[in-house]
Parts: structure tokens; C-alpha cells; sequence
């Protein structure tokens, strides 16, 4: 486990010499076995003022891509070490024109024009309003999802349903009735 399989290392000269800017490493990962030999694939760059490249990404032999660590369990991780400042992570951003953009996050099954379960994002179309809401699947099969609820610009918590069962601990409470 570990042993390098290959390298493609990119450089550049600094005048006096040439120096890594990045690499693309291949080791084996896991144990091999008979007609069995798992590998990863690390991506490493070297950072402004330094002199050699660290690992930035890996895919490791199950498939799973590891973004600023080596612990890559799920089928993506992304961390970030900001220094306790607070700092963004991951940036999602839609090209819309004329003012539509959905920037949104879908979770569904395979293939990607299988169902989709549900829908997360922020909205900003001028004739719809605007703000963070959370779609959910209609029950049909298919990429069919209503809006559940919505957190407004100006912060406000709109649901869909507005009955209070639907929407509140009320099964909790006594003499609770709609308004």
C-alpha cells in the first residue's frame, strides 16, 4: 500500500532553475492481490512561495475524490483548514440571464434523469420573489418538485402549507388552533 506506480510532474524555470508547479502521482492503494491492483490518483500544486507541490485532490481506489484531505471516505469531501475566520468552502453559481438565476443543489438517483428527491437552493427571479427554499419530490416519477418552503431576502420563513400541523410542534401543545 503506498508504493508509486507514476508521475507526471510540470515545471517551470525560475531562471536559475527548474521547479515543480504541479504533479499528478499514481500509488497503489490498497492491497494487491491476484489480477487485483487498487490505485489512487493524486493531484498535488505548489503554492505562491513555496518550492514543491503539496496534494491538493486525490481519487482514491473506490472512486472517491478527496478535495483538501486524504480522508476521502464519502464519494466527495471537501475541506478547508480557514484558520478559524470564516471563509467559503464551495462556491455554486448559475449563468441565468435576464435576472433568472437558480443556483441550486439536486439530490436524486441514478442516472441524473432518473427521480429527483428533492431540490435546494437560492432563487432571485424578479417576478417570483427571492430567497433560500427547499423543493421536495411530488411523488411522480421524474424530475417533478414543489417548493416546501422559503427564507426570504429579508429573512422571513414562508411553508407551502401553512397549516400549523404541518408546520409546527403543535402535537405538543393544547388548544391549538389555525388562524
Amino acid at each position: 500500500d503506498g508504493d508509486s506506480t507514476g508521475t507526471i510532474s510540470f515545471q517551470g524555470s525560475d531562471g536559475d532553475e527548474f521547479l515543480s508547479t504541479a504533479s499528478i502521482s499514481s500509488a497503489v492503494d490498497g492491497t494487491p492481490g491476484n489480477n487485483d491492483m487498487p490505485g489512487r490518483l493524486v493531484f498535488s500544486t505548489t503554492a505562491d512561495g513555496a518550492s514543491s507541490p503539496t496534494e491538493c485532490m486525490r481519487i482514491n481506489s473506490s472512486g472517491n475524490v478527496g478535495i483538501g484531505t486524504t480522508l476521502n471516505y464519502k464519494a466527495l469531501t471537501i475541506a478547508r483548514n480557514i484558520g478559524g475566520t470564516e471563509g467559503d468552502i464551495l462556491d455554486i453559481e448559475s449563468n441565468g440571464s435576464g435576472g433568472d438565476t437558480q443556483p441550486m443543489i439536486r439530490f436524486g438517483t441514478v442516472p441524473a434523469n432518473g427521480n429527483t428527491l428533492g431540490r435546494i437552493g437560492f432563487i432571485d427571479i424578479p417576478s417570483y420573489g427571492g430567497g433560500f427554499i427547499v423543493e421536495c419530490n411530488t411523488g411522480s416519477v421524474g424530475d417533478s418538485t414543489t417548493e416546501h418552503f422559503r427564507i426570504s431576502k429579508n429573512g422571513d420563513l414562508t411553508a407551502t402549507d401553512t397549516s400549523i400541523s404541518s408546520n409546527s410542534d403543535s402535537r405538543l401543545k393544547k388548544d391549538i388552533s389555525d388562524y
